[in-house]
Order: C-alpha cells, then structure tokens, then sequence
C-alpha cells in the first residue's frame, strides 16, 4: 500500500534538482544539445513550470511513501482547466522499490486525484526507452497518440 503526501519544501529543492538534471540529460540524447546548453534550457524552463515551488498554482507535487512511512518516490501533476486536461509530469519510484508494483498503485491514487478536478483525460511523455513505464501506462489503458521524431544534420 502506498500513499502521497504533499510534498514539503526541503524535498522540493532535491526533486527541482533531479527533475532539471533528467530533463537535460534527455535534451542532451534526443536534440543532440551540448550538455551545458541543456542544463540552461531545462534550468529556464523548469523554473517557469514551478515558478512558486511547492506553491505553483495548478501543481500538484507529492512525495510516495510505503505503509511505513518511508519516502519510496515522487509524482507531480499539472491541471490545465481551460483544456480540460491533467499532464502527468513525474511519476518516479526509488531504485530499491522498483518493480514491487508501486507504479500501478501510485497510477491509480493519481488518477483518482485528478478525476477531482473535472478533466477529461490525462495527458504523459514517456521516454522512449523507458520500457516498464511503457508497459504501465499501457496496461492502465493510455494509449500511444503522437512520437517525437528528429534528425540529425550534418
């Protein structure tokens, strides 16, 4: 059994880090951007997304903990009233508790929070090798609607 808490402040600041060092990296593999450029764009644009940290209106950023309490990951949300939708935007279990089937009930605690909100889908990006999240969603029922294509240039 897990549970979500609202995320507390101290927390915040580790998962801005990880959240802004993961989006580069992805940048950095996807747009061939060089590591240092990516870090800037993922520092901007992630500063604008949570813009009042735990306080960012239409934010929703919880902290995973097991039946005992202990923090076994993180998940956030965003509300976008006008389009009537809720974007996924973290979802992410520790290491040592992967695989325990954390995800799937994470996934139903998260979507039971959304239908709160009177949207009418919700909306993820998922990386391309992340196979187990993959198989998540797609046993939850979401289902593939767009890819994101690049080239490189010479």
């Amino acid at each position: 059994m897990v549970t979500l808490r609202p995320m507390k402040q101290y927390e915040f600041t580790i998962f801005f880090e990880n959240e802004v060092k993961e989006f580069a990296e992805w940048m950095t593999k996807a747009y061939k951007l060089p590591p240092k450029r990516a870090l800037d764009i993922a520092k901007e644009q992630l500063s604008y997304k949570y813009k009042d940290g735990i306080n960012t209106k239409n934010q929703y950023i919880y902290t995973i903990e097991d039946k005992h309490q202990q923090k076994i990951g993180v998940v956030s949300y965003s509300i976008q009233k006008d389009e009537q939708s809720a974007w996924l935007d973290t979802i992410e279990i520790d290491q040592p508790h992967r695989q325990q089937g954390y995800g799937k009930q994470v996934l139903a605690l998260i979507e039971s929070k959304i239908k709160q909100h009177h949207v009418n889908h919700i909306i993820l990006h998922v990386y391309k090798n992340n196979k187990i999240a993959q198989t998540l969603y797609k046993n939850s029922g979401y289902q593939i609607v767009s890819h994101i294509m690049t080239k490189q240039l010479s």
